[in-house]
């Protein structure tokens, strides 16, 4: 689950559950990292599922989803924004280490 707070009056903005996909036996698979981008506008996921997802910070709507194939078993570990925010950068469990298009 994800959720957005407003920090400075203690407010939840937004709230997605199930973001990343179903593991063995209807349990949820963790986020294993998550970054807004440099703007604020957008949020980066990566997860056990071996997905990178990106989402709408407002909203939480889903923009695009990602998958990795060669993630590993343990999927995406972290996820980065380049700091212009037109790159993402993915870490497997695997060490690989890609990098994609926001």
């Amino acid at each position: 689950t994800i959720k957005v707070w407003d920090s400075a009056y203690n407010k939840r903005l937004a709230r997605k559950q199930n973001v990343h996909a179903s593991g063995p036996i209807g349990t949820a698979l963790y986020i294993s990292s998550l970054q807004f981008s440099p703007d604020g506008t957008r949020i980066v996921t990566g997860g056990a599922d071996k997905t990178v997802k990106l989402l709408d910070a407002a909203t939480l709507n889903m923009i695009t989803t990602v998958t990795d194939s060669s993630a590993g078993i343990h999927g995406i570990l972290s996820v980065y924004y380049s700091p212009n925010g037109n790159n993402i950068v993915s870490v497997a469990s695997t060490g690989l280490i890609k990098v994609w298009d926001a």
